[in-house]
């Protein structure tokens, strides 16, 4: 897997938001951020998730900035 996507797949892991089943299918994907992010959204549906928050900053250095909040804790990625 991508190298930035694995901090948020062994935080959504540790905090059993994602499945082992899952994460075996999230490995076979060819476009596994879009699987990602599908699965992000639907945690959020289903209130499984307070908040998240996607930042995206192209100008002057792109920035993504990823935030994720759940009854237990809050976790913010950012990449650049």
């Amino acid at each position: 897997m991508a190298g930035n996507i694995d901090e948020v797949v062994a935080f959504l892991l540790s905090e059993r938001l994602l499945t082992e089943f899952q994460f075996s299918v999230l490995k076979q994907e060819s476009d596994k951020a879009k699987y990602l992010c599908l699965h992000l959204e639907d945690l959020k549906k289903t209130e499984k998730l307070l908040l998240l928050d996607y930042e995206w900053v192209i100008l002057p250095v792109e920035r993504l900035k990823l935030t994720i909040v759940t009854e237990r804790i809050n976790k913010e990625f950012t990449y650049s």
